[in-house]
């Protein structure tokens, strides 16, 4: 499929899933694709898309918890507010996404989050991903790789070794985290 999403699917009021990977859809997302009330998984990865992430999302997709949109050509910051949502899979990879990595986005589900290849500066909020939710945190692989993300991974590493993460992969600037190569 090719050119820009139809606007006829704005009638799709009740639309809870949304899988449009691997065509040659281009320009911005729609505005009114991220005011789907009941919208849980929306997939635009592989495409052309343009333009930024709107900041309100988590009030006008609320039950938002995967969000596919890597390699695409997004560009602007992560949405401070991104932590309001119940992240279970976040892919942002391979985009032109700059900024901080805001400190809350974390989510008690959240099990996959990717934002390697982008022009990300500043540090991992390590310690935000380190809070246990009554248990141990979901997040099982972090990519930060192909940014200006500072740091190591020494304390990503240090929170597996604790117990507070069951990670599986943290990829920052092309170098494993070795203590997580262990996790399942």
């Amino acid at each position: 499929l090719s050119g820009t999403i139809p606007t006829d699917f704005i009638k799709l009021s009740q639309l809870d899933t949304m899988a449009l990977s691997f065509n040659l859809f281009e320009g911005p997302i729609p505005d009114f694709m991220w005011k789907f009330e009941d919208m849980v998984y929306m997939d635009l990865a592989y495409n052309f898309f343009t333009g930024t992430i709107p900041n309100n999302i988590h009030l006008t997709s609320p039950d938002m918890q995967v969000l596919f949109l890597e390699n695409n050509d997004l560009s602007g910051t992560i949405p401070t507010d991104f932590g309001s949502l119940n992240w279970k899979r976040l892919h942002l990879d391979g985009n032109e996404f700059e900024g901080k990595i805001p400190p809350d986005l974390n989510s008690p589900k959240m099990d996959e989050l990717r934002l390697h290849n982008n022009k990300l500066t500043g540090t991992f909020p390590a310690a935000s991903f380190a809070n246990d939710y009554g248990g141990k945190s979901q997040l099982t692989e972090v990519t930060l790789y192909n940014n200006d993300i500072t740091g190591d991974v020494d304390e990503m590493c240090s929170l597996f070794s604790t117990g507070k993460l069951e990670l599986f992969e943290v990829d920052l600037d092309k170098v494993k985290c070795k203590c997580c190569s262990g996790a399942p």
